[in-house]
């Protein structure tokens, strides 16, 4: 046994993974000469298991979804969940199709609306269609589509129409510095993150992180390419947006091309056909 005190709270996180490496690796070198830390472990995993078990995921969002759609706001039905359950829904990135339909529902703005607000730290029987296909170990830009009662994602070359309700995410393993902006066919430059056009948003490392609002596409033909910018190093945003304009004057390259920023910027797009079946 060790004198070390590990945190109940600590322990969840190391069990959910979501604690910095080297005290995920202080956790688990304890848990091999600490009998009692291992079975304080295996009590959150036992206790996880049951309350799954007794709140089946899709039986607690669907009471959630249906208070909100007779008015009552979500913060007050989420308040319903049990503690431990609302712990097991809120850290699982297995269950992560319940906060995209949670967001999905929050106040919406359409495509050119202005600047959308950064998430720090944030299923009704909607399912969320195909493989998350989220690399941990890789930077990436995530575009989730609400239709009807699915919540899909979105592959790049994929087909959307105006109307289509997204939600954007990003991941990123290294890169600390970051922006996401899209164009359009009719060459307009839509800045998504972060708040304001000062600097470049100070990104969550080794986190899915879902913008604050759901976005509405609206009725520019051909195409919403969605560029995701990092940097190791803090960036002019400025720049990025004038790279921005200046590949949106001429469609085709918009299209095709990624922004002509130095190779001191890592860039990642994944574009939206719009139009046809």
């Amino acid at each position: 046994m060790t004198d070390i005190k590990i945190s109940e709270y600590s322990l969840e996180k190391f069990f959910l993974g979501e604690l910095q490496e080297g005290r995920m690796k202080e956790i688990n070198g304890l848990l091999t000469t600490d009998p009692q830390l291992r079975e304080r472990l295996d009590e959150i995993k036992k206790s996880n298991a049951e309350i799954l078990a007794e709140y089946p995921p899709e039986l607690v969002a669907s009471r959630i979804m249906a208070n909100a759609a007779k008015g009552k706001t979500l913060r007050k039905s989420f308040a319903a969940v049990p503690l431990s359950l609302k712990k097991v829904l809120l850290a699982s990135t297995a269950l992560a199709s319940v906060v995209i339909v949670l967001l999905f529902v929050l106040p919406q703005q359409t495509k050119h609306d202005g600047d959308m607000d950064p998430l720090a730290d944030r299923r009704d029987t909607t399912r969320l269609k195909g493989s998350p296909a989220m690399d941990p170990t890789g930077t990436q830009l995530l575009i989730h589509r609400k239709q009807n009662s699915h919540v899909e994602l979105l592959k790049s070359g994929m087909r959307g129409q105006a109307g289509d309700l997204l939600q954007l995410a990003y991941f990123t393993a290294a890169e600390p510095y970051g922006a996401i902006l899209s164009i359009d066919g009719r060459g307009h430059v839509t800045l998504h993150l972060p708040e304001t056009r000062d600097m470049p948003a100070t990104l969550a490392l080794r986190q899915k992180i879902l913008l604050a609002h759901a976005i509405e596409l609206d009725n520019a033909p051909g195409f919403e390419r969605f560029f995701f910018i990092t940097s190791r190093q803090p960036f002019r945003l400025a720049d990025v947006l004038r790279a921005a304009e200046n590949l949106a004057t001429d469609k085709e390259r918009a299209r095709r091309e990624m922004l002509p920023l130095p190779k001191t910027y890592c860039q990642y797009s994944t574009i939206i056909i719009k139009g046809g079946k």
